[in-house]
């Protein structure tokens, strides 16, 4: 799992590049909308894409955001905001499954996949400014793994439950188990997350 002092170093670095940015750029006096629309450079404006870009480059387990991911949580940020208040059925592709997934993550990320139950690994939730962000590791019956990362609390969600959730799919990733081989892992962008049992 990313862990959480790393996700707060991500979103430390990802907050004082944006300074950066926002202090060394056009200087002259006409560039007044910096401020009429807002300086604060807090985590509370930084958006769910911006956080996952900055979450990507983790080392525990690196994944890379593909165009087709990127592009779709930019054009349907509240989607991915809270869990699930929008109707998600015209965004997701039902037929879209793990295996096709892992072949070729690439060719997808402009729907999003709906996973009708998983196991729940292990769940680690924390704040960042006024905003929650959970990371899910989950399993379904044929043993594939996914990672969720979601803008969004899971009150009535614990490891050991079963649940059924929609994701954006955004990369793949790997990382050594216990047994000393490598799982290999979908990372999803969590839309909405139900409790089945």
């Amino acid at each position: 799992m990313f862990g959480k002092n790393n996700f707060i170093k991500a979103v430390c670095i990802l907050t004082i590049a944006l300074f950066s940015i926002f202090a060394f750029s056009g200087c002259d006096d006409s560039s007044s909308s910096l401020s009429d629309n807002s300086s604060d450079t807090s985590s509370e404006n930084i958006s769910f894409l911006e956080l996952l870009e900055a979450l990507q480059n983790d080392t525990d387990i690196p994944f890379t955001i593909n165009d087709n991911a990127k592009k779709m949580l930019k054009e349907n940020e509240e989607l991915f905001v809270g869990n699930g208040q929008y109707d998600l059925h015209p965004f997701t592709d039902f037929s879209l499954d793990y295996r096709m997934l892992s072949k070729n993550i690439d060719k997808y990320g402009d729907k999003l996949i709906f996973v009708p139950e998983a196991y729940v690994m292990s769940i680690s939730e924390t704040t960042i400014g006024d905003k929650p962000f959970t990371e899910t590791q989950l399993m379904d019956e044929n043993e594939f793994v996914y990672y969720v990362l979601s803008e969004a609390s899971y009150d009535d969600i614990y490891e050991d439950d079963v649940v059924s959730f929609y994701g954006l799919p955004l990369g793949d990733t790997s990382f050594d188990n216990v047994s000393g081989g490598t799982t290999l892992a979908i990372v999803f962008a969590g839309c909405s997350m139900r409790k089945l049992y």
